[in-house]
C-alpha cells in the first residue's frame, strides 16, 4: 500500500468554520499546480471540486466539508504571488461575515471589459476568493458572506 502513497505539500492554515470554531493545522497540496509552474495554492485548493479535505492536526487527520469553512488564514507567504492576476485593480474592502467577523483588506479585480465593478466580481462562480490584509492572506467563502462594503476613505 505504500506505494499508493502520493507526495503533498504540508501548508499551515487557520480555519474559521462555522459556529465561530477556529482551528489551526495543515491542509494537502499537490506539489504541481494544474494551472501555473510549481505547486496547487490553497486557493486552487479549496475551490477545487471536491467536497471534502483532509485537515492535519497535532491529534491526527480529519476530514472536513468546505461548506462548513467560512475562510483560511494562510501562513505561507508564497500564496500570495499567485492569489492576484497581474494588472489586477485592487479594490479595498470591508467584508462581513454571517457570524460577524469582520475583514478588511484588498481584493483583485481583472480588468476584464463589462466585469470591472466589484458587484461583477462578487457574483463570480468561484465560491473561494482571496483578501489580502495587514495580517497577510485570507481565503473567503462568499457562501457565508452577509454583506460587503467598499472601504470609506
Amino acid at each position: 500500500m505504500e506505494g499508493l502513497r502520493i507526495e503533498k505539500k504540508k501548508i499551515r492554515v487557520v480555519l474559521f468554520l462555522r459556529e465561530g470554531e477556529k482551528r489551526t493545522g495543515h491542509v494537502f497540496l499537490s506539489p504541481s499546480s494544474r494551472y501555473h509552474e510549481g505547486r496547487e495554492t490553497v486557493l486552487e485548493f479549496f475551490n477545487d471540486e471536491n467536497s471534502f479535505f483532509a485537515f492535519g492536526t497535532e491529534e491526527g487527520v480529519e476530514f472536513l466539508n468546505k461548506k462548513h469553512v467560512l475562510m483560511v488564514e494562510v501562513e505561507d507567504v508564497q500564496e500570495e504571488r499567485f492569489c492576484f492576476c497581474p494588472g489586477s485593480r485592487m479594490e479595498k474592502v470591508k467584508i462581513v461575515m454571517v457570524d460577524g467577523r469582520e475583514i478588511e483588506g484588498e481584493i483583485g479585480i481583472e480588468r476584464v471589459p463589462y466585469r470591472m465593478r466589484l458587484l461583477d466580481f462578487l457574483n463570480l462562480s468561484e465560491t473561494f476568493f482571496p483578501v489580502k490584509t495587514q495580517k497577510g492572506i485570507f481565503i473567503v467563502n462568499r457562501e457565508h458572506i452577509k454583506g460587503v462594503h467598499p472601504w470609506q476613505k
